[in-house]
């Protein structure tokens, strides 16, 4: 039966047995670790990796989906580039024929993941040009050709499933999830499963706040779309809100936060991330689990004056003690047509209960 570890817990044959975040080699282990586990998903963070290594000594296939800055100036991680090596310990595990599957949009992992037949590549641009290099290497390749998922090899394309056919994709919009799934595709084919079942399990994976919580789960309430995610970098954010960008709202408001530990320079460029944008109503909210050493709602501030200095009006920005008194400022603001997008780090269950609470409704 299958287990795996995450940001969320752990579950072993589709039930939760521990709750929290479980995506450190703690959590990899306890799963290795129970006698009903045939099959390990494990999610293995850069702080578990660079406090206590990786978890298994050796896997079948290992995925980096991209790599982006977060978390810089800790265990000696100083720029991006430190990060994607410490991202790449995973590729440690993978040797005597199995295999990495890597982004080959993302120029970081070309530029430090091995390459050869052993690192399987994915892109969502069909004429990438290492993503033809390395297939024309002898590696295998992912990519979108007709708004088709395909698998490339030197001899020919083999279409998977169309993009509008996955719930994740959001018709194509959620660019990223586009990416994800690729990448789960790879890895899948790397295990032996076949084409046609691939197809059928990214078609049944819906991202709603019980099977995926907090990665882009929709509700409709009263006419308003209200999409709530996990986002918390830059990179994270962009993608979110090109999701938001894409969903054609009449107009658009974005709560997101930040924990303490990030630098003030790091807080402003989150800030700008969503700043460009171009939302009508921000909301920063507190994330009171995570001050890490900041004064209460000292991180709301600075992301507050970060967007006045970007030329926000200061009656568009409310400060929050944490997100789902944040969410009720924007259920109250929204009117139909509108679009809430949702950024939390804690509050997720809360956030979802109080969607209810209103009457929303899951969109997937």
């Amino acid at each position: 039966m299958p287990g795996n570890s995450s940001t969320d817990g752990i579950v072993i044959d589709g039930e939760l047995v521990e709750s929290g975040d479980w995506s450190g080699p703690g959590g990899g282990r306890t799963v290795a670790r129970d006698r009903r586990v045939g099959t390990m998903v494990l999610e293995v963070a850069r702080g578990g990796l660079l406090r206590r290594g990786l978890p298994v000594d050796r896997a079948e296939v290992a995925i980096v989906t991209n790599v982006a800055e977060d978390h810089l100036g800790e265990y000696g991680i100083e720029s991006v580039d430190d990060l994607a090596q410490a991202k790449l310990v995973v590729a440690k595990a993978v040797r005597n024929g199995n295999v990495l599957v890597t982004n080959a949009d993302d120029p970081l992992l070309v530029r430090h993941a091995p390459g050869g037949p052993d690192t399987s590549w994915f892109s969502l641009d069909p004429t990438t040009g290492h993503l033809a290099a390395a297939v024309a290497g002898g590696s295998v390749g992912w990519t979108v050709v007709d708004d088709t998922l395909v698998r490339r090899t030197g001899r020919s394309d083999d279409p998977v499933v169309a993009v509008d056919e996955l719930p994740a994709t959001y018709g194509g919009a959620a660019k990223h999830n586009v990416a994800n799934a690729l990448a789960a595709a790879a890895a899948a084919n790397v295990l032996g499963v076949p084409l046609p079942v691939i197809a059928e399990g990214l078609r049944n994976f819906v991202p709603n706040a019980s099977t995926n919580p907090g990665r882009a789960n929709s509700y409709e309430l009263d006419g308003v779309t209200v999409v709530v995610d996990f986002a918390h970098n830059v990179h994270a954010v962009e993608a979110m809100a090109g999701l938001a960008a894409a969903l054609g709202g009449r107009r658009t408001c974005v709560l997101f936060s930040q924990a303490g530990d990030r630098s003030d320079d790091a807080l402003a460029d989150l800030a700008g991330a969503v700043h460009a944008t171009g939302p009508d109503r921000y909301i920063v909210a507190e994330v009171p689990k995570y001050l890490r050493g900041r004064a209460p709602m000292e991180v709301p501030r600075l992301l507050a004056a970060a967007l006045r200095a970007r030329g926000v009006d200061q009656a568009s920005v409310l400060e929050a003690p944490d997100a789902v008194v944040g969410t009720e400022h924007a259920l109250s603001w929204a009117e139909p047509g509108d679009v809430v997008l949702l950024l939390t780090l804690q509050h997720r269950e809360q956030v979802d209960a109080l969607l209810r609470e209103r009457g929303a409704t899951a969109v997937q």
